[in-house]
């Protein structure tokens, strides 16, 4: 088994950043989304992305660092400020955005499914042309759009995974991650409370525990 990649979402610090890039982290979400509570604004989103590449720069003959800006129904005009202000290498779409919205930026980006059932998974192939470079999927909570620390169930997930470059999310965490991985071999996995000491404050303990619990998921 290859990868999975790492995502880890909902970053608000500078120094969380940092200490992401260093244990091994792939992907890192910066949340646009005005109802989260690990939302910032273009402001931070710069500084971010500065400090992201500012730390990638000591990550020689690895793999590069992406940022990931998360929105949740976005104007097209947010999108392109967004885009504008920070130049995230891909944009994800967490709403109830259609194919042709995220398609028309000619922007690298991934739809998030909220799942309740394996039949929530069926519009997912209409989100994969490109510039797609993949999709997410999270459990259905309602009234909310992610960050739930909800699991989506096994035979859910199966279902949506036989779709390529599929993201697991949902529940994840240090001390769960190496055996859902290696039940679900999903092409990247994402955390978020699963690795913080509150919304949007990262433990970089427990990002190097994540990160070595999905490499071990791959190696045995």
């Amino acid at each position: 088994m290859i990868g999975p990649w790492v995502k880890v979402c909902g970053f608000t610090r500078p120094e969380d950043v940092t200490a992401a890039v260093e244990v091994g982290v792939d992907l890192l979400g910066l949340n646009f989304a005005p109802e989260s509570p690990r939302r910032i604004d273009l402001e931070q989103g710069a500084e971010l992305t500065r400090a992201v590449r500012m730390a990638a720069r000591g990550r020689s003959g690895k793999s590069p660092i992406r940022t990931v800006a998360v929105m949740v129904n976005p104007t097209e005009e947010e999108v392109r400020a967004i885009i504008k202000a920070i130049d995230p290498d891909i944009l994800q779409f967490h709403g109830e955005e259609t194919s042709e919205f995220c398609r028309q930026f000619e922007h690298p980006f991934m739809k998030a499914f909220r799942l309740a059932t394996p039949e929530d998974a069926r519009p997912i192939p209409d989100y994969l042309e490109p510039p797609s470079m993949g999709f997410l999927i999270d459990a259905w909570v309602k009234g909310a759009h992610g960050g739930t620390g909800q699991t989506l169930s096994h035979e859910t997930a199966r279902v949506a995974l036989q779709h390529r470059r599929g993201f697991l999310a949902g529940g994840l965490t240090p001390l769960n991650a190496y055996e859902i991985i290696r039940a679900l071999h999903p092409f990247g996995v994402d955390v978020a409370s699963g690795v913080e000491i509150e919304p949007g404050i990262k433990d970089r303990l427990l990002m190097q525990r994540f990160v070595t619990a999905a490499g071990a998921a791959c190696q045995d």
